[in-house]
């Protein structure tokens, strides 16, 4: 994957970490007056735009101990530990299996929560999909990515459910979580993982 492209789902998967905790925030009926300087995934995602990469890990973790397994904390922690991969190639696998425990804890924490958590689903999903692109053991992060995206969240049945009285449309991440096992399961194949 080359740089301009790593870089482009890097950034698009710390925004839709934002996007998911703003809605989180919103359908939960908190306060809509919350300060993206209060926010953590907001902290999170400007840290680590800074490369300030410690003190991003730190505010999600500090985050954390006040709301354990919030799968968007844990998404924006796993994608800093990847960038960290990225930007530390001494330390790459450390900082790829890092990122990888917390996108599976994302995606194990959020079986029992709303439909909405099918996002971050694919968003954990995506993210060990970028672990596989760094690391020298691609098989088992595509692996993994793949058993997230096809086991982990809720069983959704229809594209419209009704939530809060409204119909949402699940279509797009529906087709986004299609789209990356399929591309997903490209890759195992390129890198002749053996099923």
């Amino acid at each position: 994957m080359s740089r301009s492209r790593w870089l482009l789902v890097v950034g698009g998967l710390l925004l839709i970490g934002v996007a998911l905790c703003r809605w989180r925030v919103a359908a939960s009926g908190q306060s809509a007056d919350v300060k993206s300087s209060e926010d953590p995934v907001s902290l999170i995602t400007r840290y680590s735009l800074e490369g300030q990469y410690d003190k991003a890990i730190q505010e999600g973790q500090l985050a954390l101990k006040s709301d354990p397994g919030n799968p968007a904390i844990l998404n924006q922690i796993a994608i800093v530990c990847l960038i960290r991969a990225k930007k530390e190639p001494t330390q790459l696998e450390e900082w790829v299996r890092k990122g990888s425990e917390y996108a599976q804890e994302a995606a194990s924490g959020t079986s029992v929560k709303g439909l909405i958590t099918i996002g971050y689903v694919v968003e954990a999903g995506r993210t060990l999909e970028l672990a596989g692109d760094l690391s020298a053991n691609k098989c088992a992060y595509y692996r993994r990515a793949i058993d997230v995206l096809e086991n982990r969240g809720p069983a959704v049945t229809g594209d419209s459910p009704t939530v809060n009285g409204k119909v949402a449309s699940l279509a797009p991440v529906l087709d986004q979580k299609a789209k990356t096992i399929g591309e997903i399961q490209i890759k195992l194949k390129n890198a002749r993982c053996v099923q």
